[in-house]
C-alpha cells in the first residue's frame, strides 16, 4: 500500500512539488520532511513506498514519514486543483550514508563527511560549498556531483587540509559526461577539503554530491565475460544468452574490436553498448554487418551517447558486430546481446517545457473520460498492437488498438460512475502484438521522459510507467436542450448551457459533440470565461446508422494546466425521411 497523507489551503494553481528536504530519507526512523512548490495546501501526497506519514506543521508542508522500504522513490501531491510531477527521493537503511547539508561556505569550516556518503544541496550563491573527509593513502574514493531537478553544472576540487593546495579539479569528465567525476587517490593519510560550486556561481541549483568506495553502484544483478583479444582479428560469441554481458577493452589508435555471431531463428535483436555504468571513458560506436560486408546498422556518426541497435535478424546467417571509440581512445566497455526484445516501445510524449506538464498524470470525474497519449516506436514491425489496461479503479478503453503500421494513438479511458471523488488511482497501460505465431508484450513505459525531466534522478522501478488519475467533483455542468428529430440533409442547432459550480472558478472551454458516426457534421465552439451559452450546429447528410444515440457533448478545459474533459448526460437524436412536400 502507498502512503497518503494530507497537506492543508491554495486555491487555483498548479499543483507542483520543487522541493523535499531532505531528499534521502533513512529507512526504520520518522524522518522530518518539508516539502516545497506549489498549490500543495489542501492537497494530499502518494508515495511509490509503503509509508507512515504525520503532519508537524498547521501552516506548512512539514511531515514525518517513516518506512522500511529502501531504494529510490517517488512522491505526488494531489488534491481539487490537480496532480503534481513525480519527485525522486532515496531511502537509505545506512544511517552515515544520509548527510543533511549545512551548506558551509568557507574552506576551514568545511561540513565533515564520512565515506560513503551522499549529501543533496542547493549550490552557493556566487561562492562554494566545502566538505572535509578523511582519506587513506592509496585508498580510491569516487566523488561526482550531479544535478537535481536543475541545471546545475558542478566544479568539483580537491585540496589537502593542511596546505589548502589543490591537487585535482574536474568540470565534465569523459565517463560522466557534463557531471563532474573523480577518482581520487589520497597521496597520505589524512584530512581532504572537497569544493563544490556552480560552473556558473548561480544560487540554489539543487545538487547531489557523492563520495563513496569504488564499485558501488555498479549493477551486479548479470553475468560479465571478459573477452581477451587474441589478434586473430575477431571473437565468436554466442547471441543465446540474453542475461549476459561482454566485457572488453580497447587499447586506443582507433583500436577496433570485432565479433562474429548468428542466431538460431529469425530474432529482433537489441545490441546495447555500456561505459558509463563503469566509469569508462569510452564512447562506443558500434557497426553490424553481414558476412559479406554490408552494414545494417550503426550508430549515427553525429551522435555521442550509448545508443542501441535494433534489427531483425535472420535464421542461420552469419553477423560481424565492430566496436571502436568515438575519439579513437582507450579503456574498457561493455555491451549486450538481447534476443528477447520487444520490437516496438510505448511511451508518452516527452514534456514541451516547463509551462506543459508531462502527461503522465491527469484529471477525471466521476464517470467522465480522460485521454492518455499513447506514443508507439516501432523498429521494422507494422502489426496491430492491442492495448489493455490495468488500473486501481474500475474504468474501460473505447479505442484500445494501434493500427497497422501506425505510432500514435490517444487512448480514451472512462471511469465507473461510483469511482470516489478524492481518489488518486494508478494505472498502467500493456500493448501486445502477434508476427505469425510469436507473441510480444510490451508495457508503456515513461522512465525516459522522466530522466528528460529529471536529469541525473534515479527513478524508481514502481514509477517507470505508472500512471495517476486523480477524480475530482465536477467543477461544472453540461445542459443540453437536444431536438426531438432531425431530418435527413437538413442541419439543426444544439442549445447548450454552461453551469459553474463555483462562480470563482471558472476556465475557458471548448464545446464538441461527441458519439457521431460517418455522414454526420458538426461544429465546435469555444467560450471565455464570461460566457455560459452557445448553440452547436448539427448537420445529417447521410448517416448511415439511422438515429443518432448516445451522443454527449464534451467539454474540455484547460483545469490549472492539466486538461479535464466534462460530458453532458447522453442523449438520442431522431433521425427522419426529408419531407420533400415541403421544400
Amino acid at each position: 500500500m502507498a502512503g497518503i497523507l494530507t497537506l492543508g489551503p491554495v486555491l487555483g494553481q498548479q499543483v507542483t512539488i520543487e522541493r523535499c528536504q531532505p531528499a534521502i530519507l533513512q529507512a526504520g526512523k520518522s524522518v522530518e520532511v518539508h516539502l516545497s512548490g506549489r498549490g500543495l495546501k489542501q492537497a494530499m501526497l502518494w508515495t511509490s513506498f509503503p509509508a507512515t506519514v504525520e503532519r508537524i506543521d498547521e501552516k506548512a508542508s512539514r511531515f514525518r514519514i517513516a518506512t522500511d522500504f529502501i531504494g529510490a522513490g517517488a512522491i505526488r501531491a494531489h488534491g481539487e486543483d490537480g496532480v503534481s510531477n513525480l519527485f525522486f527521493v532515496t531511502l537509505d537503511s545506512h544511517e552515515s550514508s544520509i548527510v543533511p547539508t549545512e551548506g558551509r561556505t568557507r574552506s576551514e569550516d568545511a561540513q565533515g563527511i564520512e565515506i560513503p556518503s551522499v549529501v543533496d544541496g542547493d549550490s552557493a550563491n556566487l561562492g562554494s560549498h566545502y566538505y572535509r573527509f578523511e582519506g587513506k593513502k592509496g585508498k580510491t574514493v569516487e566523488i561526482s556531483a550531479t544535478a537535481r531537478g536543475s541545471s546545475f553544472d558542478g566544479v568539483l576540487t580537491i585540496r589537502s587540509a593542511a596546505e589548502g593546495k589543490r591537487l585535482v579539479q574536474a568540470d565534465d569528465s569523459d565517463g560522466s559526461g557534463a557531471d563532474p567525476w573523480i577518482e581520487f587517490v589520497p597521496p597520505a593519510d589524512g584530512d581532504y577539503v572537497l569544493e563544490l560550486s556552480d560552473s556558473q556561481y548561480r544560487g540554489g541549483q539543487g545538487y547531489r554530491l557523492t563520495v563513496e568506495k569504488p564499485g558501488r553502484g555498479i549493477p551486479d544483478n548479470f553475468k560479465t565475460v571478459w573477452i581477451v583479444d587474441e589478434g586473430d582479428g575477431q571473437t565468436r560469441i554466442s547471441a543465446e544468452i540474453s542475461d549476459t554481458r561482454f566485457a572488453a577493452a580497447l587499447e586506443g589508435s582507433n583500436d577496433v574490436d570485432t565479433f562474429s555471431f548468428s542466431v538460431s531463428e529469425r530474432t529482433f535483436l537489441t545490441i546495447t553498448p555500456y561505459a558509463r555504468a563503469i566509469r569508462s571513458p569510452v564512447t562506443p560506436r558500434l557497426k553490424l554487418t553481414d558476412s559479406g560486408g554490408k552494414v545494417l546498422a550503426e550508430t549515427p556518426h553525429d551522435s555521442f551517447k550509448e545508443l542501441p541497435l535494433r534489427l531483425w535478424l535472420e535464421k542461420g546467417a552469419d553477423y560481424r558486430l565492430a566496436i571502436t571509440d568515438a575519439f579513437g581512445g582507450a579503456g574498457s566497455y561493455q555491451f549486450k546481446l538481447d534476443g528477447e526484445a520487444i520490437p516496438y516501445e510505448l511511451t508518452i510524449p516527452g514534456q514541451r517545457d516547463k509551462k506543459h506538464p508531462l502527461q503522465d498524470k491527469f484529471l477525471a470525474v466521476q464517470g467522465g473520460v480522460f485521454e492518455v497519449p499513447v506514443r508507439c516506436r516501432r523498429h521494422q514491425f507494422d502489426e496491430v498492437i492491442a492495448l489493455r489496461l490495468e488500473s486501481e479503479i474500475a474504468c474501460t478503453s473505447a479505442n484500445a488498438t494501434i493500427a497497422k503500421g501506425q505510432g500514435n494513438l490517444n487512448l480514451r479511458v472512462r471511469l465507473a460512475q461510483d469511482v470516489v471523488a478524492g481518489t488518486l488511482a494508478t494505472l498502467r497501460v500493456r500493448g501486445t502484438a502477434k508476427d505469425g505465431e510469436q507473441t510480444f508484450e510490451q508495457s508503456l513505459k515513461t522512465g525516459e521522459v522522466l530522466v528528460e525531466r529529471d536529469a541525473g534522478a534515479e527513478i524508481p522501478k514502481e514509477a517507470d510507467g505508472a500512471l495517476a488519475v486523480r477524480v475530482i467533483e465536477s467543477p461544472l455542468v453540461v445542459e443540453v436542450t437536444p431536438p426531438t428529430e432531425v431530418a435527413k440533409g437538413s442541419a439543426v442547432t444544439i442549445p447548450v448551457k454552461i453551469v459553474w459550480c463555483d462562480e470563482k472558478r471558472v476556465f475557458n472551454t471548448t464545446l464538441r459533440l461527441k458519439g457521431l458516426p460517418a455522414g454526420v457534421h458538426t461544429s465546435e465552439k469555444k467560450l471565455n470565461t464570461k460566457d455560459t451559452t452557445t448553440g452547436l450546429e448539427l448537420k445529417v447528410v447521410n448517416p448511415g446508422e439511422g438515429d443518432l444515440k448516445d451522443l454527449r457533448v464534451e467539454v474540455r478545459l484547460d483545469y490549472h494546466k492539466q486538461t479535464l474533459l466534462v460530458e453532458s448526460a447522453p442523449f438520442t437524436v431522431i433521425i427522419t425521411e426529408k419531407d420533400e412536400k415541403k421544400d
